[in-house]
């Protein structure tokens, strides 16, 4: 026995797999593990992976986000301490992918950064994995034992900024204690002085004898503003190389705005390398010493 379908129901047969065929392309079902990525204080590099979990082969692309505050819009914006190793790509259906993001601390001062992420778009999906990292300050001190043997009346240490972010320190008393939390004010026979240069004695006088005898210059270059470079290292300089001693000195407001730090790298992170900056002269004066004080005629 043959039944005849009913024309209406032909139709709506019809228009309902077309409907379906035209949407198709558009539910695209990709899934996103974790959530949200951190790489702590001590991880370089962290993953996430992509899943199509759609019916139909899918494009996706990566793009590196910010926000002012965590009630703030995603914005694009160029991240400048991480980078991920894919920018986009294409997964057939139960395909998956895994994207590594690395993290360059050097590029950021110390704190805790969570207003950073990437957008993840396929069609009319998109999705937000925000990125924290937590970057400490730290100091290094060397040597990290000094000792007064019979005979003399100073030592001296160095102590060396390690991080990315302007730190105040100070000296205290431990006596035959080892706890931090014993320590006390120096005694009155104990005097520290910070020293305005960064070298040693031999060391010093190896570069006076070479300015004097065989024309060496030496170049310093300072932003005014910053605290890492005092003016009275470069007032050490001057007195003991005298016109040897080539100083660049720059206002803070000549230096890259924007920078994760405040002015400090004169050639590196607050370069605008753009004629007729300060820095940039600052730089070519950099390499015009180096071409005609090191590069040996052919």
């Amino acid at each position: 026995m043959s039944m005849a379908m009913p024309r209406w129901c032909a139709v709506v047969f019809v228009g309902a797999a077309l409907l379906a065929l035209g949407g198709c392309g558009n539910n695209v079902d990709l899934k996103v593990e974790p959530g949200a990525l951190a790489f702590g204080t001590d991880r370089s590099e962290v993953f996430f992976t992509l899943l199509n979990d759609g019916v139909f082969a899918a494009e996706w692309t990566l793009e590196e986000v910010v926000r002012e505050s965590q009630e703030a819009e995603w914005q694009p914006a160029d991240v400048a301490w991480f980078a991920a190793d894919s920018a986009g790509g294409r997964l057939r259906r139960d395909e998956s992918a895994r994207v590594s993001l690395t993290a360059n601390r050097a590029l950021v001062g110390a704190g805790t950064y969570s207003n950073t992420g990437v957008r993840i778009t396929s069609g009319k999906f998109g999705q937000v994995l925000p990125v924290a990292i937590i970057v400490e300050a730290a100091l290094r001190v060397v040597p990290a034992r000094i000792a007064l043997t019979p005979g003399s009346t100073g030592a001296r240490f160095t102590v060396f900024n390690v991080g990315n972010q302007q730190l105040s320190w100070s000296l205290m008393y431990l006596g035959s204690s080892t706890v931090p939390g014993d320590a006390v004010a120096l005694p009155s026979d104990i005097v520290a002085t910070p020293a305005a240069g960064d070298i040693s004695a031999g060391d010093l006088a190896a570069v006076k004898q070479r300015c004097a005898n065989e024309g060496l210059e030496v170049i310093g270059l300072r932003f005014k503003t910053d605290k890492l470079v005092p003016a009275e290292r470069f007032d050490f300089l001057r007195r003991e190389l005298g016109d040897a001693f080539i100083a660049v000195e720059l206002e803070g407001s000549d230096a890259r705005p924007g920078a994760a730090m405040d002015p400090h790298s004169v050639l590196t992170e607050h370069l605008i390398d753009e004629p007729g900056q300060p820095t940039r002269d600052a730089l070519d004066q950099v390499l015009e010493l180096f071409r005609t004080k090191l590069l040996v005629p052919a």
